[in-house]
């Protein structure tokens, strides 16, 4: 996957730019996701994906092939995220209902595992309180929820990402779950 990445990334740079959409077509669900995940708002994530790939095209001669291209893009997604939350002052709840990687909702997964009605609201319930206590979370610890639950990303993954140590990023995960073990008690 990687060795496709990084022919179609020197594809780009040589001025095919059918190979950027190849890159394009392959990232733009996932980019939409995690801007989802961090915004919130669907137009909003919309203009972050979109640019999210401009940035990376305009940068594509500063991207290393010795790095994952998926990381370097959830980075620039990220730091749009951030910065754009940043203007607004206010944090955005994340979609625990969004499509995860394996394409089930978080409702369908519910029902697959717990048949009983009674059972599945009462995880309506704590899915409910779960997003809210998330969304509350520092921006630094929800953003490592994300990439790590969500995204299931690696601790190298999310480290690149964040531009923070790998034990840095084990300490936010563990106060982001003190965290919301807290609030959810």
């Amino acid at each position: 996957m990687e060795l496709e990445d990084n022919f179609l990334i020197e594809e780009t740079r040589k001025g095919d730019k059918d190979a950027f959409g190849k890159l394009v077509d392959k990232y733009k669900i996932p980019v939409y996701n995690l801007a989802y995940r961090m915004i919130g708002d669907p137009t909003e994530s919309e203009d972050v994906a979109q640019e999210t790939f401009l940035r990376a095209y305009k940068n594509l001669n500063r991207f290393q092939t010795e790095f994952k291209f998926s990381t370097w893009l959830f980075q620039i997604c990220i730091n749009i995220c951030k910065n754009l939350n940043k203007k607004k002052r206010r944090l955005k709840i994340i979609s625990l209902f969004l499509k995860s990687n394996t394409g089930n909702t978080l409702d369908e997964r519910m029902d697959e595992s717990v048949p009983q009605v009674g059972k599945l609201l009462e995880k309506k319930e704590e899915a409910q309180l779960l997003k809210k206590a998330v969304g509350e979370l520092p921006h630094r610890y929800q953003r490592v929820i994300v990439l790590k639950y969500y995204e299931e990303l690696s601790y190298k993954e999310i480290s690149q990402i964040l531009t923070v140590s790998i034990p840095t990023v084990k300490t936010y995960l563990y106060r982001a779950r003190e965290i919301l073990r807290d609030k959810l008690k």
